[in-house]
């Protein structure tokens, strides 16, 4: 395994090259039972388990926090472990260096500390993992300085002419691997876009509708106004100011009430509060722009003279002044 480490390192465009039993977002990743030092449970606890080479932290770039990384594959001697902070926090009382864990019947010494990293899925809470080197194989993670679909074909000849034996089953991206791992949550997003955006039409439209039928049987009452003095923008302003009066009263009740059903989809998402101040500010603003949005055409529809002239198409009969003194 070293000498394939070697060799892809040798390739022109790679940067690290290292192994791992489980590539992360790769759909799968080990859980096992391990044994603490000094500490006694009811129940054994378990821990993500992930088996790498040393320069795995480099390739995938994640720092060391505290002590050092794993060593060399070909190092002698006794069983070494590098540990997330979840797995510090949760089972080593925030404290890991030096403590020793039992797992595959051998005791393993901390000697590291690195942050949390995914393993599975992109979504999935943060979990105890611990590092263990890997002297056995499995898949290869690269890092590269050019783009990595040019360099599969020289990967995969690389590997396959250092073992006869090997099968390549499988060359991807770490981007495509993190798309496959979140295209549920995508797909549910999409849908929750086109089902939020159609709702919003079809109130836009119903706002429409409403204002348009009601300048419509208005029209004497404009005519009226116009005639008695008042301009188009009057008459604008009038159904403009009785709409804005319409849309803050159906805000002030459908905000409370977004607030008090917002923790029946918390499950939905993630890492983003349902209660957050800026999410319900810019869900504010665009109902109440998209509901003034669809009263834009009725209120210009109020403003025209041509309601004067209905009003005197709808007199049958001749209208007489009488002046009494």
């Amino acid at each position: 395994m070293s000498e394939t480490i070697a060799r892809l390192s040798s390739l022109p465009g790679v940067v690290s090259v290292a192994a791992t039993a489980l590539p992360p977002f790769s759909g799968a990743y080990g859980t096992s039972a391990i044994t603490l030092e000094g500490k006694s449970h009811e129940r054994e606890p378990s821990a993500v388990r992930q088996i790498v080479t040393d320069d795995y932290f480099k390739v995938m770039r994640i720092p060391i926090l505290k002590g050092r990384s794993l060593g060399s594959p070909g190092a002698s001697a006794a069983p070494v472990a590098v540990v997330s902070t979840t797995f510090e926090h949760q089972l080593m009382d925030g404290d890991a260096l030096g403590k020793r864990f039992r797992w595959n019947e051998e005791w393993h010494t901390v000697v590291g500390v690195v942050p949390d990293a995914k393993q599975r899925e992109y979504t999935d809470p943060e979990a105890p993992i611990f590092y263990v080197l890997n002297r056995s194989g499995g898949s290869f993670v690269i890092r590269t300085s050019v783009a990595p679909e040019s360099l599969m074909p020289a990967v995969r000849e690389t590997i396959v002419s250092q073992d006869r034996g090997a099968v390549v089953s499988r060359l991807t991206t770490m981007s495509a691997l993190l798309a496959a791992s979140i295209a549920e949550e995508r797909y549910r997003a999409l849908l929750s876009s086109v089902f939020g955006f159609s709702a919003l039409l079809l109130s836009a439209i119903g706002i429409y509708g409403v204002l348009a039928r009601n300048v419509t049987d208005r029209s004497r009452e404009f005519g009226v106004r116009s005639a008695l003095g008042a301009t188009p923008r009057n008459n604008r302003l009038l159904v403009l100011g009785q709409t804005a009066r319409l849309v803050s009263l159906g805000l002030l009740l459908g905000v409370p009430a977004a607030l008090g059903t917002s923790r029946a989809i918390g499950a939905l998402l993630y890492e983003v509060s349902p209660a957050a101040p800026h999410i319900f500010i810019m869900a504010t603003a665009v109902l109440a722009a998209s509901a003034l949005g669809g009263a834009l055409v009725p209120v210009h529809r109020a403003g025209p003279l041509r309601h004067i002239d209905r009003l005197q198409a709808g007199l049958t009969g001749p209208l007489t002044i009488a002046l009494l003194q």
